[in-house]
């Protein structure tokens, strides 16, 4: 998957292995702070720091709060990193 491919509403995981929400074009949302789009490069591996590269991508698949979902609950995985 490309940084392009993400839509608003999906759910991403990052290597640390915490959860964010694209809330729009530019922010990923999650459970302690927020991350910029724009620290990602096209591949979705961050530019500074590893533990922040996204290793996954999931849609919302059961109706439940935010909360639920930055907890990897209620998701269908569309991208996986291989060798992750």
């Amino acid at each position: 998957m490309k940084k392009n491919n993400l839509k608003i509403g999906y759910v991403i995981k990052q290597r640390n292995g915490k959860y964010g929400l694209l809330v729009n074009e530019n922010i990923i949302s999650g459970r302690n702070g927020y991350s910029l789009i724009e620290r990602l490069s096209d591949d979705l591996l961050h530019i500074e720091k590893r533990k922040y590269d996204i290793i996954a991508v999931y849609e919302i698949e059961e109706p439940m709060k935010v909360n639920g979902y930055l907890k990897g609950k209620g998701l269908k995985c569309i991208w996986e990193r291989e060798g992750v």
